[in-house]
């Protein structure tokens, strides 16, 4: 079972507890999906020994935001914020128009801004069939299970990565491998699936996890086929100047940053599917984009609006894109 380090993952479980609570290469519990069949597949060598990563995103204005910190660098979407704010001056009214727009929220608790950490497991999802006396039917040859059978009730015939709460991770982490045979539960031939429920909604949300059959999987998920969750997560992740562009659009109401600009282009291109698929999680404007169309005018007179940025030294001239970056950057050379 190459990769996986148990020992780590029992570790993890103590720091898991300690902690609250769009794109087809994603799947996810929700409303509509309460339950799912699923086999957690090994993790990578870029996972260091654990069958999940940790990925820390902002959340502007409905647009998710991969944080450099992923990568090892500094929080760019605080250090621009921080710059902005700056721009709005020590005045009342400049602390109040700060204030207002930095902590707006859309509605039932979701702030316009906020920062988030995604816990993101490979798994394969499977679409059964059951026979009247609720058996999987249509796996075996004879007696024995038949990967290649097993293999068509992959949904989309690909790997995918659960985009889950903590509670289930937490839920996974104690239930599943701390038992008996959480040594092997990762392994292609001696593991074994998990059925993953969700029950209640708002902060009654509950989530569970359940043992289910052993069997073996095709290798085509293995090895050199396997998914690598860390790139995908690098393939989703917009440059500096970008990101600027994004929060410059919000707080001073500067024109839409256009197409998006990535920091890892290889690898953007190798996620980013025919259709036109992103590798980011389906946004919440998107799901609600007819809805806003409809109240956008309505929502402008409600919310505060963006402010024009500061200008040059006349007053008048609005400042280049970019300058949030520049005014970090000028205050990292003056502490060194």
């Amino acid at each position: 079972m190459s990769g996986f380090d148990y020992d780590a993952a029992k570790k993890a479980q103590e720091d898991l507890m300690s902690r609250g609570g769009g794109s087809k290469l994603f799947t996810r519990l929700d409303k509509e999906n309460l339950t799912k069949d699923i086999r957690i597949l090994e993790p990578t060598p870029s996972m260091n020994g654990l069958y999940w990563i940790e990925v820390p995103i902002w959340w502007v204005d409905g647009k998710p935001i991969t944080s450099p910190e992923f990568v090892g660098e500094g929080d760019v979407v605080q250090e621009i914020m921080d710059a902005f704010e700056n721009e709005f001056g020590d005045t009342e009214k400049g602390k109040a128009e700060w204030k207002a727009l930095r902590y707006a929220s859309k509605g039932q608790g979701r702030k316009n801004i906020q920062k988030t950490t995604g816990f993101w497991i490979p798994v394969l999802e499977f679409e059964w069939k059951f026979d009247k006396d609720g058996q999987i039917e249509g796996i075996y040859d004879g007696d024995d299970y038949d990967v290649t059978k097993i293999k068509q009730f992959v949904k989309d015939g690909k790997a995918k990565i659960l985009d889950c709460k903590v509670s289930l991770l937490k839920n996974i982490n104690s239930q599943i491998i701390t038992g008996r045979d959480g040594k092997h539960f990762l392994d292609r031939e001696k593991g074994f699936n998990i059925l993953i429920s969700r029950a209640g909604e708002g902060t009654d949300t509950t989530y569970s996890s359940t043992k289910q059959e052993s069997m073996p999987m095709p290798e085509d998920f293995y090895g050199d086929g396997a998914l690598d969750l860390v790139e995908v997560a690098k393939a989703g992740m917009y440059t500096d100047d970008y990101i600027e562009k994004v929060l410059a659009k919000y707080f001073f109401g500067e024109a839409d940053p256009g197409d998006p600009e990535y920091r890892f282009p290889e690898l953007r291109k190798k996620f980013s599917s025919e259709d036109g698929e992103s590798s980011q999680p389906a946004t919440r404007s998107r799901r609600r984009a007819k809805l806003n169309e409809t109240k956008e005018e309505k929502k402008e007179e409600a919310a505060p609006t963006g402010r024009t940025r500061r200008g040059g030294d006349d007053g008048d001239t609005p400042r280049t894109r970019g300058r949030g970056r520049s005014l970090v950057n000028d205050a990292a050379a003056a502490d060194e």
